[in-house]
């Protein structure tokens, strides 16, 4: 703490070699957070950043564990050396009143985040699929909340969400790297923006009534790249 500022960081490493063979998996994790009273709100940013590289040994048939072709340790003869990798990171920035919850309450966010994984293809212990994802996600939210008297409450507001990037499944002929064969490849972008409203009331000590309505457009364009 600092007058009317917090901070909060927190980070995290895992490592594994694995017990099977191709089964190793290194993560991290960064969270930070850091928080400003300004006497009528309370304002917090927040990051957080994420990244992990994995390799999967496939599944193993129960059959050729009991006879002996295969030990517990080994990955699956049947499928490629399988892998995947992953990073996501992303800002949040929220506002709330200091005391109590009448007034504005508001986020708004943007997150990154990129995937790869690789599945087995058919069969063939040297082929893959891989599929990627790329995409940008962003949007927010805003509300009123507003009280009537000590036992009704009216909350309104609005929201908006979008997801922009593109999403291809490509075969790896080899392990070396990827052919010409595209399965898919999609290029997206989804808007989601809707309006709400919700109300209560505490009739009784221990019955409440509450009521609500909301509306949602979605807009969404997602184009086939492979046609």
């Amino acid at each position: 703490e600092h007058g009317a500022a917090r901070s909060f960081v927190v980070a995290d490493l895992y490592r594994t070699d694995g017990y099977r063979d191709n089964s190793g998996v290194a993560r991290g994790n960064l969270f930070a957070k850091a928080s400003l009273d300004t006497g009528d709100a309370l304002w917090a940013l927040r990051g957080s950043y994420y990244k992990s590289d994995w390799d999967a040994p496939g599944y193993l048939s129960f059959a050729s564990l009991v006879n002996g072709t295969v030990k517990p340790s080994d990955r699956d003869p049947n499928a490629p050396p399988l892998f995947g990798d992953a990073e996501r990171y992303g800002l949040v920035l929220t506002r709330r009143p200091a005391r109590g919850e009448e007034g504005w309450h508001a986020s708004a966010f943007a997150e990154h985040y990129e995937k790869r994984r690789a599945n087995p293809a058919g069969g063939n212990p040297n082929g893959y699929n891989v599929q990627n994802d790329d995409r940008a996600v962003y949007g927010g939210r805003a509300q009123y909340h507003l009280g009537i008297g000590a036992k009704a409450a009216i909350t309104a507001g609005a929201e908006l969400r979008a997801d922009r990037g593109t999403g291809i499944n490509q075969r790896w002929d080899t392990p070396a790297g990827p052919g010409a064969n595209v399965n898919n490849h999609w290029d997206l972008d989804l808007l989601t923006y809707g309006l709400f409203a919700q109300a209560q009331w505490q009739v009784l000590e221990s019955f409440k009534l509450v009521g609500g309505v909301r509306r949602d457009a979605f807009d969404y364009r997602i184009d086939n790249l492979k046609l």
